[in-house]
């Protein structure tokens, strides 16, 4: 179930792309965090601490504000397209997301042995689950595909690498902690993404992007100390 809500969300969020707003469906896909909070709570019974989630729901706006504001939108824009196709898009890959982060945990603590193994464990079997789905639809939908894929084998293997050890990084840590604290601390890709910018490639900084880039550091300062 993991293994096809990560696909499936993806899926969506590829989708929302799509559309002419896309930045909307990327800001409502960060409301993952919060919904794999409440998928742990019903699903794990994992407890979420007051400060946890006020941590969680501040480094949500803050990134939703960094969405936003990098592509040259407001939160007034983004307040008034909650009932747009790109927002209901963004929601879904939140939803999928969440749920799958919730069950990549709920997989990894039923083997009931030592994380890593346990991290190990999982991940081999959702790899092996996601090479099947993915093989079974390219043969059925884009046949064409598989010839490209193998044709730029040695960029597909990198890029296929890459995702493997990052999915390692997030089952590993799943493993520990709660899902929600694991996907809200991951969050801090973006302000990194943010301050890259700023030192290395000189870009210009919004107001808008710094009170987003604060309420990442915030809330995670939040989650941190006191999850």
């Amino acid at each position: 179930m993991g293994s096809l809500g990560q696909i499936l969300g993806t899926a969506f969020l590829i989708h929302s792309f799509s559309f002419r707003n896309f930045v909307v469906g990327t800001a409502f896909s960060k409301t993952e965090t919060v919904q794999a909070a409440v998928f742990g709570i019903l699903v794990l019974a994992d407890p979420i601490t007051s400060w946890a989630l006020v941590g969680i729901l501040v480094s949500l706006v803050g990134v939703m504000q960094l969405a936003v504001a990098a592509q040259g939108a407001g939160v007034r824009e983004l307040i008034g397209s909650i009932f747009q196709k790109e927002a209901g898009y963004g929601m879904a890959c939140g939803t999928c997301y969440g749920i799958a982060s919730v069950c990549y945990r709920a997989a990894s603590l039923s083997l009931q042995t030592d994380f890593m193994i346990s991290a190990a464990t999982t991940l081999g079997y959702v790899l092996v689950l996601q090479s099947l789905i993915m093989f079974v639809y390219l043969v059925l939908r884009e046949p064409g595909q598989l010839t490209a894929i193998l044709g730029a084998w040695k960029l597909s293997s990198l890029v296929g690498l890459s995702g493997m050890t990052a999915s390692a990084g997030w089952l590993t840590a799943m493993t520990i902690q709660n899902a929600a604290h694991v996907r809200a601390l991951g969050q801090v890709e973006l302000f990194f993404t943010f301050l890259s910018s700023v030192l290395f490639f000189r870009e210009r900084v919004k107001p808008a992007e710094l009170i987003g880039a604060t309420l990442i550091v915030l809330g995670l300062v939040a989650l941190l100390i006191k999850a």
